[in-house]
């Protein structure tokens, strides 16, 4: 074997070792599945977060929290809908039912102008230390009922490697509104903070990563 192939294929097997050895892909509680379609939406209506019995009222704020780390991914119009008008619009809770009412799809295409609608569920919250969150969403194309992308999770703020991607979050958010002074050990104690890391996790899973669609949980 020529020395240049052999001197090339040891290169190869350094950089290959560094890599191996450098920081990995931070854990993520969450299970998904998604695809090329989910990114086609141009007008995404977001209906309030549904609440699994027993969840208080605090965390009616996954609503705007997943409302606002969507509409940062940049590929969609995001139109966050009112209480009172998604009442009329949908109501029932179609996640509880695992139902969606191909009427409801029909009147926020009408109202709204919506090619597809977010659909959130909050099934577990712990608002004091440790913080806990338990929330499903799917986005759903109002033409054909199709599911585009679905995502489950469930972040634990006890947890080390939960800490470990809080603080790389907010490293990656520094100088942004949701980067905080105080560092990183502030949204293991505010629910807000809290609620905007985990739909910030959330929903980067929509885009179609290059490799692979579908993407399995890190945490069993």
């Amino acid at each position: 074997m020529p020395r240049q192939i052999v001197f090339a294929l040891i290169v190869f097997a350094l950089v290959l070792a560094g890599c191996q050895r450098g920081e990995t892909e931070p854990p993520r509680p969450v299970s998904w599945t998604t695809s090329p379609r989910a990114e086609a939406p141009g007008r995404v209506a977001v209906l309030p977060v549904a609440l699994a019995a027993g969840i208080g009222r605090s965390a009616q704020a996954a609503t705007e929290a997943i409302a606002g780390a969507l509409r940062e991914l940049g590929k969609h119009e995001v139109v966050l809908v009112d209480r009172d008008t998604a009442l009329e619009i949908a109501p029932a809770d179609p996640l509880k039912d695992n139902r969606i009412d191909a009427e409801m799809l029909l009147r926020l295409r009408q109202r709204l102008r919506a090619d597809a609608v977010l659909l959130v569920r909050v099934e577990q919250f712990q608002s004091y230390d440790p913080i806990i969150l338990g929330m499903t969403a799917h986005l759903v194309a109002c033409g054909d009922g199709s599911v585009l992308w679905s995502c489950t999770a469930h972040f634990d703020g006890a947890r080390a490697e939960i800490q470990r991607d809080i603080e790389a979050w907010n490293e990656r958010n520094a100088g942004s509104a949701s980067a905080s002074v105080s560092g990183w050990r502030l949204v293991l104690s505010s629910p807000a903070l809290f609620l905007r890391y985990a739909s910030d996790r959330m929903v980067t899973t929509i885009p179609v990563a290059p490799d692979r669609s579908v993407k399995m949980p890190f945490i069993h």
